[in-house]
Order: C-alpha cells, then sequence, then structure tokens
C-alpha cells in the first residue's frame, strides 16, 4: 500500500511474508521504477520494525515530480530472499 506521496518521496506500507526464516526478516529490497515518463528502476532497502503481522513504513526518496511509478518488495534474510510482492503504482505530486 503507497501512503504519504510528495514532490519527491513516498511512503510504502510493507507487511512481510508471515513465513520467515529463523531470526525473521532483516530488510526489504524495494524496487521503485518510472513508467511514466519512462525511465530506469531504482533500489531502496528498509529495516522491519516488526515481524509479520505488523506492517512497517518505509520512505522511498530521491522520486522525480510528476511521475507514475510502480513499486515491489521483496523481504530478505542472508541468502534467503522472498517472492515478490504485488506491485503497485502511485504517481508524485507537481509542484505548482
Amino acid at each position: 500500500m503507497v501512503g504519504t506521496v510528495d514532490l519527491s518521496t513516498a511512503t510504502v506500507d510493507i507487511l512481510g511474508p508471515s513465513r520467515a526464516p529463523s531470526g525473521g526478516w532483516t530488510k526489504y529490497n524495494i524496487s521503485v521504477c518510472a513508467v511514466k515518463p519512462a525511465g530506469s528502476c531504482t533500489f531502496q532497502t528498509c529495516t522491519p520494525v516488526k515481524a509479520p503481522p505488523a506492517l512497517t513504513t518505509c520512505t522511498l526518496t530521491g522520486l522525480n515530480q510528476d511521475t507514475t511509478y510502480w513499486t515491489w518488495a521483496r523481504a530478505v534474510q542472508g541468502s534467503t530472499v522472498s517472492e515478490r510482492s504485488a506491485g503497485k503504482y502511485f504517481r508524485t505530486l507537481l509542484q505548482e
């Protein structure tokens, strides 16, 4: 779920997979791809604050104004990586 969206930042709420490895998930790898106008993908990380079913709110930074993005996440612990989450679209604001 994408929460607050600003000119160059957005927040996403991530619910990690319930089947976590021993010790839990240590980070979320978040992919953020500009789709309109078309652009490249950036990769950001976020540290889970609690084990599922608690949500972790992550802030995405370095975004361009008035751009539509597609984002998804994977939970990681060492070499164990979860399946990709469902993707979500969001659009940053345009400064007037």
